[in-house]
């Protein structure tokens, strides 16, 4: 209707009102509000209809007094007024909720997940596109259907029996299922079934949304395979640390991503002499830890054979040739360390320049040959150069050497030794230095490759105690190690070492690593004293501890063979949310239940005995072995 047609009829209803006021009149008005609402009449043109409507009245009868209109005159336009307000508002309503349906059916249209709903008895109404997508069934495959279709040829009776139980008493479901493709394909799915109900009665519709976890499976297993592989790379990749009079090792590996491709091994000849082996395999990740598994193999097997690094070269090549991807290549380095002939004769064939460092100077290593693994017939020759003692010798892969700065710049060997040159280094100041200057030089603390260094400290045992560390460590994103004879062993240097492995692997708290601190140097302070010096008889004496001749026994035992070279074996390492500290001596042990309550009045007076008490405090758990002689602490993180 037109607004022209609506203003006659307003005339009309009014000039009827203002004659015979009915109430039917007045509900006629009305209907005419909702009209110029769906007309679009502006609501400031309702004024001037009511002016002409009473102007045409008071033309038509000339007799009749306005004032005697007066208790209704005003009635026929109120309730135009409030008619044309609700019919506005309604028509806001109806369009916010055709906003709202439309919101809603464009998020059901593009939703990933598939989304149906059906009728109250199950059988399905509306499907979208994610749902054809998912299962193959198109929306007049299955609407009508019921939703047993989604899952009835795969799932068991009596769990959809139990499942479809809870989601009519709760209101809803979620969980997994095994559904069935269109094509008969089983696949785990997703779902979450609601119900709508009609007031808090009957059930009229279900809604369920499914989704394929297909993908997710399959990255689940992956990531289980690689944590496998990456228990498999870490037992591979970490090295022997064998105890040879004269020598000091210490190795870091620091893998660009979970699994690396750099390995190592040190396997003892005799007591005067070691293999080296050191390898970076081309590539990161489960590829180059396969090789690098296969690699260690060969090394260890050749090496029971012979220790001539360059047959022990050759022998490797012409297994890995036939065994790696053509672009893929192995650059290694094999040293047999002489401490008879005092010399390491070597191949190194792919990796950077090892380093001697000698008087505050670096001697570089010659190389010998290409990477293995590149031609069938690897030509190399066998290199030897002289050691001696105070000589730092120190190798490492080109994660380190290779790093740039921000203008692209590689720092190479020639920037590594300038960084370390010019100041006394050893085996544990070395791999720290290496690692600050490349840092430094990228800006960062990260490397995008993997790395590994190794240093080794040539000393005479005969010559005293001298100020460096003698105990062989090394240091891996999951584990860290530190093995040394007692004479050697600086408790301080020990737990420095340990903590601050401990405070760059995991978020511990200060607290939490200050008590550890604490419980760590107690352990290997009684694995010195009472474990290998074995001085607990006259530690308890009070009338000896302490005195001159307890001192010179003291110093007696530390300096002997027969109880200084004891080893004590310490490791750390993670697992399940906690770190394990094992510390282990070569004693004899005790039976831990034959300890002393410190606490107790009786013992107070005591001068020792209060050590493992005070671990104990500041640990989450102490464990003995049986034979005494190896304590594992525990601390959650």
């Amino acid at each position: 209707m037109s607004k022209t047609e609506i203003e006659k009829q307003f005339r009309i209803l009014f000039s009827e009102y203002l004659k015979f006021p009915k109430e039917e009149t007045l509900v006629c008005i009305s209907e005419i509000g909702r009209k110029l609402v769906l007309s679009s009449v502006p609501p400031e043109d309702i004024g001037d209809m009511y002016s002409e409507a009473l102007s045409e009245f008071t033309e038509k009868f000339p007799d009749t007094r306005i004032s005697e209109l007066s208790d209704r005159i005003s009635t026929p336009l109120t309730e135009l007024l409030i008619a044309y307000g609700m019919a506005f508002r309604q028509q806001i309503d109806l369009q916010h909720t055709y906003e709202k349906t439309r919101l809603a059916s464009k998020i059901m249209e593009n939703s990933l997940d598939g989304i149906w709903m059906s009728d109250g008895d199950g059988n399905i109404q509306i499907i979208n596109p994610s749902f054809s997508r998912i299962t193959g069934y198109d929306s007049l495959e299955v609407i009508g259907k019921n939703v047993a279709v989604l899952h009835g040829l795969a799932a068991d009776d009596i769990v959809m029996d139990k499942i479809w139980e809870i989601i009519k008493k709760d209101g809803v479901w979620k969980g997994e299922l095994a559904s069935r493709r269109k094509n008969g394909e089983i696949y785990p799915a997703l779902m979450s079934i609601s119900t709508i109900r009609e007031g808090n009665s009957n059930i009229i519709n279900y809604i369920g949304a499914l989704n394929d976890v297909s993908e997710k499976h399959r990255e689940e297993n992956i990531r289980l395979e690689l944590d496998r592989a990456k228990e498999i790379y870490n037992l591979v990749v970490q090295p022997q640390l064998p105890e040879i009079s004269g020598i000091v090792i210490n190795a870091k590996c620091l893998p660009a991503e979970s699994i690396g491709g750099d390995i190592m091994e040190i396997i003892k000849v005799n007591e005067k002499k070691i293999v080296v082996f050191l390898a970076d395999i081309t590539g990161h990740g489960v590829s180059a830890a396969m090789t690098a598994n296969t690699l260690k193999m060969l090394f260890k097997e050749i090496s029971e054979t012979t220790v001539d690094p360059a047959r022990i070269f050759q022998y490797i090549n012409s297994v890995m040739y036939k065994n790696i991807l053509p672009d893929d290549m192995i650059a290694a380095f094999c040293g047999r360390i002489d401490l008879e002939a005092m010399d390491i004769t070597y191949c190194l064939n792919g990796l950077p320049f090892p380093f001697i460092f000698r008087d505050k100077n670096a001697i570089r290593l010659k190389p010998t040959g290409l990477p293995l693994g590149v031609f069938e017939n690897l030509e190399t020759n066998n290199i030897s150069i002289p050691i001696q003692n105070g000589d730092t010798f120190v190798i490492f892969t080109d994660g380190i050497s290779e790093v740039r700065d921000e203008k692209g710049n590689v720092l190479g060997n020639t920037g590594i030794e300038s960084c370390i040159s010019g100041k006394k280094q050893d085996a544990h100041t070395i791999i720290d230095d290496m690692l600050r200057c490349a840092g430094r030089f990228q800006k960062k603390d990260s490397f995008s490759d993997d790395i590994i260094v190794l240093a080794v400290n040539f000393f005479d045992e005969k010559l005293a105690l001298t100020p460096i560390s003698h105990s062989n460590t090394y240091r891996f994103p999951t584990k860290s190690v530190c093995k040394g004879k007692t004479k050697f062993l600086f408790i301080d240097e020990v737990v420095i070492f340990f903590m601050d492995y401990i405070s760059e692997t995991t978020n511990i708290s200060m607290e939490n690593l200050g008590g550890l601190k604490i419980a760590l140097f107690e352990i290997v302070l009684n694995a010195i004293e009472h474990g290998n010096l074995e001085i607990t008889e006259y530690k308890n004496d009070p009338d000896f501890y302490d005195t001159r001749e307890y001192w010179e026994l003291f110093n007696k035992r530390m300096a002997s063979d027969d109880y200084g070279s004891r080893q004590i074996n310490i490791e750390c390492f993670f697992n399940a949310g906690q770190v394990e500290l094992i510390v282990e001596d070569s004693g004899p042990g005790f039976n831990p239940e034959d300890l002393d309550d410190p606490f107790d009045e009786t013992n107070i007076s005591k001068p020792s005995g209060r050590g493992i008490a005070l671990a104990k405090m500041n640990v989450d758990r102490l464990i003995f072995n049986t034979r005494g002689n190896k304590v594992t602490l525990v601390k959650k993180l």
